[in-house]
C-alpha cells in the first residue's frame, strides 16, 4: 500500500515562509547597488543589510539540506542572483608573493578617529600607538581621514603632506603624506545646498614616481552620525522585547541612515567628475561608509579596480565596532596600476582598521 506523503507542520511552513522572505530580501539588497540613493533613499539600508542576510540564506540553505527538502533552492537562487555583491564580501586569494619594495609602493588608507582626542578607548597612548603601526607598515604613501591636530597628534616620518582643514578651528580634516614629490595637490568642494557637517570636500596630491605621475584621492564621504547610545542601541537590536518601547528611537535612527545615503550620493556624483576628469592614472582611497552592495561602491567599482577583489582574503572587515563584516574602507586603482596586496591592520585604535596596498606602475 502507497504511503501518502506527510503534510508539513505549522512550523515547517513557517520557516519556509521565512526563508523566501529572506531570499527575496537578499536578492533585492543586491539590487541596491543599482539605485542612486539620493533619489531612493531606501535602497542604502537593503545593501547595508546584505552581510547578514547572506549569513542567514546560508544558515537556511544547509538546515533544508540537512532535512532534505527543496526549500535550500530559495536561498539557492537567490545567492546565485546575488553572485556578484557575494565574491566582493569574501575573497579567497593566495597571500602574496611579491616581497621586492623597490619595484612596488604601500599605500595605507586610515580613519583614525581623531587620534581618539575624546576618549572614544580608554587609553591615553592610542595616538602614539597608531604612530607606531604607521612606522610598522612604512607605507611611502599614507592617507588619513578624521585627522585632527592637537598636542598628542603624531608627527608622521614622510617628506611631503598635504593637509586639507575643515572644521574645529581648521584642526580637523583630511592629510595625505607621501615620500614622493607632489606636483599639485588641492581640495574639491562638493556641491553647496545639503548640510554635510565637516564632509564638505575631498582632496588630490599629483605625486610624481621616477618619471610618472599618478593622483592620490582622499576622501571620507559622509558618515551616519550615529551617537555611542545609537550604537548601543543597534547592538541591542536582537533583544526583540525592546523593540516596542524603543521604537521612536529606531526610527529616527532610520531617518538618519537614510539621510546619510543621500548625501553620499550626492558627493559621490563630484568625486565622479573628477575621476572622469583626471589626466594621470588614479589610486582613490578612505572611508567610504558603503558596502559593496552599494551604489556608492558599484560606481567607483565601473571605473576603478577594488584591490581587496584584486588581493584580499577572507571577509576585508575594516569597520570594528558590529559584528557583522562590514568593508567600508576601500581603494580603487585606475586599470594602468597593478594591485599585488591587499591586507587590514586590525589594530583597534579607532572604529576603524587601517589598509594597507601594494601596487605597482605597469
Amino acid at each position: 500500500m502507497k504511503q501518502e506523503p506527510k503534510k508539513q507542520s505549522f512550523v515547517s511552513k513557517l520557516l519556509g515562509f521565512l526563508n523566501l522572505l529572506l531570499a527575496v530580501s537578499l536578492w533585492l539588497s543586491s539590487l541596491s547597488s543599482y539605485l542612486d540613493p539620493s533619489e531612493f533613499r531606501f535602497a542604502g539600508i537593503l545593501g547595508l543589510g546584505f552581510p547578514v542576510l547572506l549569513i542567514c540564506n546560508l544558515l537556511f540553505m544547509l538546515f533544508w539540506m540537512v532535512k532534505v527538502r527543496p526549500h535550500f533552492l530559495f536561498s539557492l537562487i537567490a545567492l546565485l542572483l546575488s553572485w556578484k555583491d557575494v565574491s566582493a564580501l569574501y575573497k579567497l586569494n593566495k597571500e602574496s608573493k611579491v616581497l621586492n619594495i623597490n619595484e612596488s609602493i604601500d599605500i595605507m588608507t586610515y580613519n583614525v578617529r581623531m587620534f581618539n582626542r575624546y576618549r572614544w578607548i580608554d587609553d591615553k597612548g592610542v595616538a602614539a600607538k597608531i604612530d607606531s603601526v604607521v612606522k610598522s607598515v612604512q607605507p611611502q604613501i599614507l592617507c588619513v581621514q578624521e585627522y585632527y591636530e592637537y598636542e598628542q597628534t603624531p608627527k608622521f616620518n614622510f617628506k611631503y603632506e598635504v593637509k586639507n582643514m575643515a572644521d574645529f578651528g581648521k584642526k580637523y580634516g583630511l592629510v595625505i603624506y607621501t615620500n614622493y614629490a607632489v606636483i599639485r595637490s588641492g581640495q574639491v568642494e562638493y556641491p553647496k545646498g545639503i548640510d554635510l557637517g565637516t564632509n564638505t570636500f575631498f582632496q588630490y596630491a599629483d605625486l610624481l614616481i621616477n618619471k610618472d605621475t599618478i593622483r592620490v584621492i582622499n576622501l571620507h564621504l559622509a558618515s551616519l552620525n550615529l551617537e555611542e547610545q545609537d550604537l548601543q542601541l543597534v547592538d541591542e537590536a536582537g533583544e526583540i522585547d525592546k523593540w516596542q518601547e524603543r521604537k521612536n528611537e529606531f526610527k529616527k535612527i532610520g531617518g538618519r541612515i537614510e539621510s546619510a545615503f543621500e548625501k553620499r550620493g550626492i558627493q559621490l556624483k563630484s568625486v565622479l567628475n573628477f575621476v572622469d576628469d583626471s589626466p594621470y592614472p588614479i589610486v582613490l582611497c578612505g572611508d567610504f561608509n558603503d558596502t559593496p552592495s552599494s551604489w556608492t561602491y558599484s560606481q567607483m567599482e565601473k571605473r576603478l579596480t577594488d584591490s581587496f577583489v584584486e588581493a584580499g582574503r577572507g571577509f576585508g572587515k575594516t569597520y570594528q565596532r558590529f559584528f557583522i563584516p562590514l568593508r567600508i574602507d576601500h581603494v580603487f586603482l585606475s586599470e594602468d596600476l597593478r594591485v599585488l596586496d591587499h591586507r587590514i591592520i586590525r589594530k583597534a585604535l579607532s572604529d576603524h582598521y587601517g589598509v594597507v596596498v601594494r601596487f605597482s606602475l605597469e
